[in-house]
């Protein structure tokens, strides 16, 4: 448990199923228990949502695949310096496994250049992140500041 001088109570669970709750400092454990009691069911379904991904990428990665755009495609190592991605045969040519970070970075870029323009009418965004996040999908601020995951 983290106390700070923050209004909210919060839960976090990280990938390896590890439970943090963040409380103001004054509140008592008795209402910081209950507030768990009542998440329970939650709490349940995200540690059943890791194990299901932990599952999925593990299987994945042992067939030489990962998932790009929503679909699985082969991962195929070879000697050349570029990588590509074949869409019809849904393969992705490599060097090495990790310029698939890389390649998740440049896709991303592409799509963010086309997407931003039709988001426009929901407010003009300041500055625009891309970043490699275990979690999250994207958070913005109030200043307008956009950060999106690219994983």
């Amino acid at each position: 448990m983290k106390r700070s001088k923050r209004k909210t109570i919060s839960i976090h669970i990280n990938k390896n199923k590890e439970v943090t709750i963040k409380a103001p400092l004054y509140l008592s454990m008795e209402i910081i228990e209950i507030f768990v009691s009542n998440h329970e069911k939650c709490i349940k379904r995200k540690f059943e949502s890791i194990d299901r991904q932990s599952i999925t990428i593990n299987k994945l990665q042992q067939e030489g695949k990962t998932l790009f755009e929503g679909e699985e495609f082969t991962l195929i190592e070879g000697d050349n310096r570029d990588f590509w991605i074949d869409r019809d045969k849904q393969k992705i040519y490599l060097s090495s496994d990790k310029e698939i970070k890389l390649l998740y970075l440049q896709e991303m870029k592409k799509a963010v250049e086309i997407l931003i323009p039709k988001w426009s009418s929901y407010g003009k965004a300041n500055k625009i992140f891309l970043k490699a996040q275990k979690t999250i999908w994207g958070s913005c601020t109030a200043s307008g500041d956009i950060n999106l995951n690219y994983l």
